[in-house]
């Protein structure tokens, strides 16, 4: 079934290869087809570290992109420890074979009926670690927001239901919160109604249980392919938000990666924040502490406190 289904697709994309035949002749046509098989081939290496050894995550192709609850694959593999009630951390081990580096992936659990979250800016935006940010706000827990530039935050940041920066149009996801208690909502258009927390990011990667498109195939000026440190989050069908954060240093996960990942943890809508070197998170939880350090300052971060 697996080599039939490369056969298949090494078919298509000759076929797509055809067509600039005439443009580059059949040179050409080799190889668009070899580069894009080269793409399936990496699509289809990702291993999750199980119980029973490394196992194959299912290729982008087998995987559907609308999961159901069937799909949530990864949920089993992760030894989840509750560090509180409504907070849960877990970690797993992700590697490209043959490549035998392994790429550690942080995933926290935390139910909004009983932990409430809130932006973490100071007045300014200064930027900062996310150690330091966590501090300063008194939360236990903080992974790093959304991306920036040396002028402050792209895009929207509410705090405290004031806004602190304006809302851009290229930045198109949103992460929302009603209120302490309240369900949280990834959305993808600006919001209709007042929100107590919020803050734009990029890209947004799942709806309603589906993937966008692009997070398979490209497009929307950002490349799927490129490996980096990422930071995403998503609600998931029992309403819990989950923070997906690489602790590794010198790998990461390609944005196809990261969408496979995402449904295979059962999310419903999921977006990213930002990555590479702002990637980084902050735990002291019920006894437990850790640290992922952003190697570089940020202006914004997400904290989390216990109601």
């Amino acid at each position: 079934m697996r080599s039939g289904w490369r056969w298949l697709v090494l078919g298509a994309v000759l076929a797509f290869g055809a067509v600039v035949v005439a443009a580059g002749g059949p040179r050409a046509a080799v190889d668009v087809a070899l580069a894009n098989l080269e793409r399936i081939e990496r699509m289809g290496r990702l291993e999750i570290l199980a119980t029973d050894g490394w196992e194959e995550v299912p290729t982008s192709f087998e995987t559907r992109l609308a999961w159901d609850g069937g799909d949530a694959f990864l949920v089993p593999a992760i030894a989840w420890r509750e560090l509180a009630p409504g907070f849960v951390l877990g970690e797993l081990g992700l590697r490209r074979a043959p490549n035998p580096q392994v790429v550690s992936v942080v995933v926290t659990r935390i139910d909004p009926a009983r932990w409430a979250l809130r932006v973490l800016a100071g007045d300014g935006f200064p930027p900062m670690g996310i150690g330091d940010l966590a501090r300063a706000g008194g939360a236990p827990f903080a992974v790093n927001g959304p991306f920036f530039s040396e002028d402050g935050p792209l895009g929207l940041v509410i705090v405290d239901g004031q806004q602190r920066h304006s809302a851009s149009s290229a930045w198109t996801s949103h992460f929302l919160v009603d209120g302490p208690g309240k369900p949280i909502r990834i959305a993808f258009e600006d919001p209709s109604a007042p929100v107590d927390q919020a803050f734009q990011g990029f890209p947004a990667i799942m709806k309603a249980g589906e993937a966008y498109r692009y997070m398979r195939w490209g497009g929307r000026g950002f490349d799927v392919w490129s490996v980096d440190r990422r930071t995403a989050a998503c609600v998931d069908r029992d309403g819990w938000v989950d923070f997906v954060v690489t602790r590794t240093l010198t790998n990461g996960l390609a944005f196809h990666e990261l969408t496979t990942l995402l449904g295979g943890l059962g999310c419903v809508d999921a977006m990213g924040f930002d990555g590479g070197t702002s990637t980084g998170l902050f735990l002291d939880v019920g006894g437990v502490r850790d640290e992922i350090a952003n190697l570089k300052p940020v202006p914004v971060a997400l904290g989390a406190y216990p109601l």
